[in-house]
């Protein structure tokens, strides 16, 4: 924390940002910083007046007004932002800046409602921060509504799980008549509030082949407003499945724009109503074709199809932040799916994929397959299990699904079917269609054994640092919760084994307690301890990886945390909590 405390320049500086929400809706007041005077507007002789020759007082190549100090040449446009309680960079904050700079102390993202996490769209680099309104974890889908956020028990709905148990059976698929059109229709894409819809269409009114289009809805429920042709992220060439951020702002897609198919952002502009200009994200993109994007909602992780066709894999790259690029992408080789893999598709918890395949199957040309993941995308381990095909789409062509967080998959769909009814849609026609789920019909394979991740999503720390896939702290940090979270209500009632994977800096063989595992119910105001797992030096031998386990029994509607006490005797590591 810098000495000057919270009441410094900085804190008001990143007080005055504002959050776009999913509909764009901000207000900003530009500054005119053009003396009227030098405007080069006619004086009262109707002569124009030109504007005096700008004076650069600093020799730093950039006058005033651009030059915010024109008495300091280390200040000026495109500086490097420091941690000095200046605007280094002429950009109207102070110790901020939406690129990475040495003395950062991380990634911030606003928290309006002041619950823990920040919208995904406000990152910003900035220096070290303790400041209420502002948080070092990201991914709230409702940042005006402290009762929704990553860790509680509906993270990105107002009522109910947002996925498991995931429906075995869905209702007639119905189309949604107010984004149909009569050209192909097909991969839709919904952000975690429902309120924003994109897709790939031919229809008329665009660049030219397919491009992308987006509508909009006051709430999560109800009709569409009219598509809009996202004219600066399309091209004339193909733009197809579009995947949105959770709070709608951020889209990933596949172009051929440049010859092959790559993988294509674009960010929403609140001015416009509209997203921007699409950059190629560099990092996905390779000789060979990248597409099919899927983004979990986390923001952070990116699953895709890599490959030509019939010879294609599954990848999956992460990256630190909402500013930082992808890392390194790997084959997801747990996925048991045939080779000819098509249009995958994240549940809103990120454990279920969702894809096509063309494989022969009775009765369907290219069938929507699910198959559940065992674990969150922090790990991609899962079940190998077959896919499992939705027979409740018999005689339905699939060009892409997306599942919703109210439950309901969107399909970019052609029935193949016989026409028997006016309400059927028309055979082979590529239209977009929405299925609800059948009450009572639940499919619970896959959701044990499920791993925790210490450095993952909903757990919260108070002492440590992340490490190489764990969450770390050496014996001269503060002795507090190394972990806590990540109130979950996905496991089933019942009788568990939880496991805790640690290890120790320091190979000891005495019995003094390092660590301690407790596993409360937080269902009430007055959480109940279910299980209480005292770790000792001895039981981590050496200072490789070590698995303990303890049992415990949730009810239904449990909300389980796992709380890891750090004592400070040897420094200690924890990799995930596993439950089965």
């Amino acid at each position: 924390m810098h000495p000057s405390g919270p009441g410094r320049p900085l804190v008001l500086a990143l007080l005055t940002l504002l959050a776009c929400d999913e509909r764009g809706d901000t207000t900003s007041k530009a500054v005119d910083v053009t003396d009227s005077a030098d405007s080069g507007a006619p004086d009262d002789t109707g002569t124009p007046v030109d504007s005096p020759p700008q004076r650069d007082a600093d020799g730093d190549g950039v006058a005033a007004p651009a030059d915010c100090d024109d008495t300091n040449p280390l200040v000026r446009p495109g500086a490097t932002e420091r941690c000095n309680d200046a605007d280094d960079d002429c950009d109207g904050l102070v110790d901020v800046a939406s690129t990475p700079f040495p003395e950062a102390a991380g990634v911030r993202y606003r928290d309006q409602d002041v619950d823990g996490f920040g919208a995904l769209a406000t990152a910003v680099w900035a220096c070290d921060l303790q400041v209420v309104g502002w948080s070092d974890r990201a991914g709230d889908c409702d940042d005006g509504n402290p009762n929704v956020r990553p860790d509680a028990a509906t993270p990105c709905a107002p009522s109910g799980p947002l996925w498991p148990p995931l429906a075995r059976s869905f209702a007639r698929p119905v189309p949604v008549d107010e984004l149909n059109s009569t050209a192909t229709d097909t991969q839709p894409t919904l952000s975690a509030s429902g309120r924003r819809i994109c897709f790939s269409s031919n229809r008329s009114g665009g660049r030219g082949g397919f491009d992308l289009w987006c509508a909009e809805r006051a709430t999560g429920s109800g009709p569409f407003g009219e598509p809009r042709v996202q004219s600066l992220t399309s091209s004339t060439a193909n733009e197809y499945h579009p995947t949105l951020s959770a709070d709608g702002s951020e889209l990933f897609f596949a172009s051929t724009r440049s010859g092959g198919a790559d993988i294509w952002r674009a960010t929403w502009s609140a001015p416009d109503g509209a997203f921007g200009e699409a950059t190629r994200v560099a990092e996905l993109s390779t000789a060979s074709p990248d597409w099919d994007p899927a983004l979990a909602m986390d923001g952070r992780t990116l699953v895709y199809v890599s490959g030509s066709p019939g010879a294609q894999s599954l990848r999956l790259a992460r990256r630190p932040s909402l500013l930082e690029p992808f890392g390194e992408p790997v084959e997801v080789r747990e996925i048991d799916a045939p080779a000819a893999f098509l249009e995958p598709a994240l549940s809103p918890d990120g454990r279920t994929l969702l894809f096509s395949f063309e494989r022969p199957w009775p009765g369907f040309t290219t069938p929507l397959a699910y198959q559940r993941w065992a674990a969150t995308l922090t790990d991609t381990t899962t079940d190998a299990a077959a896919p499992v095909v939705f027979d409740d789409f018999e005689g339905w062509d699939h060009n892409g699904g997306a599942a919703a967080t109210d439950g309901t998959l969107w399909l970019g769909a052609s029935f193949q079917g016989v026409k028997a009814a006016p309400s059927d849609p028309a055979p082979g026609q590529v239209d977009l269609f929405r299925a609800v789920p059948l009450p009572g019909v639940v499919d619970t394979r896959g959701l044990l054994p499920r791993a925790f991740e210490a450095e993952g999503r909903g757990m919260q720390h108070f002492t440590g640092r992340r490490g190489t896939d764990a969450w770390q702290a050496v014996a001269s940090d503060p002795a507090a919760d190394l972990l806590l979270g990540p109130f979950t209500q996905e496991l089933p009632a019942g009788a568990h084994v939880a496991a805790i994977r640690v290890k120790v800096d320091l190979a000891g063989s005495d019995e003094v307690p390092v660590a301690e595992l407790v596993i409360r119910d937080h269902r009430t105001a007055s959480p109940t301890t279910l299980a209480t797992l005292p770790i000792l030096h001895t039981d981590v031998p050496g200072t490789g990886w070590h698995d303990l386990e303890t049992r415990f029994t949730s009810q239904e509607g449990s909300v389980i945390a796992f709380r890891v006490r750090f004592w400070g005797v040897v420094g200690v590591a924890v990799d995930r909590i596993t439950v089965r």
